[in-house]
């Protein structure tokens, strides 16, 4: 499944459980990318960059959408004049990338769509998408079963693997 495609099916799968708000917000786009705000003459613009590099002039700004602040959007589009030349979106989800630290055991997961390393928490998997950042100190086969505390950058991006994409900052094991 291209990921395109895998936009659009999530998207119409996350339509149909948003709930209902006194405010309807029709939900035709779904995206992963950062905010940044923008000096214009009539004053501050709120643009929402998407990992592809589109940008979209936020018509609903909030004030704690930061500068930099990166995650996965749920949106509709909106006609007529918005703060630039953009296309405008009115943003109906906004769920942020967030970082955590985690406790859990290192396995390695052969599932069709995300084979990898992950750890495995009593909670979650975090799928390791930077194994190559640590050589073989961490994902290698001789560490499967470790228990491993890790500084972690969770990924709200909309994805076909079942669990969370994550990147390893740090990471030590404790046995």
């Amino acid at each position: 499944m291209n990921r395109r495609l895998s936009v659009v099916v999530i998207a119409m799968c996350l339509a149909a459980v948003v709930p209902a708000q006194a405010d309807p917000c029709l939900i035709n786009f779904v995206s992963h990318g950062e905010f940044k705000r923008v000096p214009m003459p009539q004053g501050e613009c709120l643009q929402f960059v998407d990992d592809l590099g589109t940008v979209w002039d936020v018509t609903n700004p909030r004030g704690s959408w930061t500068d930099g602040m990166a995650g996965t959007i749920l949106a509709e589009f909106v006609p007529g004049p918005t703060c630039s030349q953009h296309p405008g979106l009115r943003i109906c989800t906004f769920t942020a990338d967030f970082s955590r630290n985690v406790v859990g055991t290192l396995v390695f997961r052969n599932f069709v769509e995300c084979p990898g390393y992950r750890i495995h928490t009593e909670n979650e998997d975090y799928l390791i998408t930077n194994c190559a950042d640590f050589d073989t100190e961490l994902c290698s086969m001789d560490n499967l079963g470790r228990r491993t505390q890790a500084q972690i950058l969770v990924n709200t991006s909309p994805s076909i693997c079942i669990d969370s994409l994550t990147t390893v900052i740090d990471f030590r094991f404790l046995q």
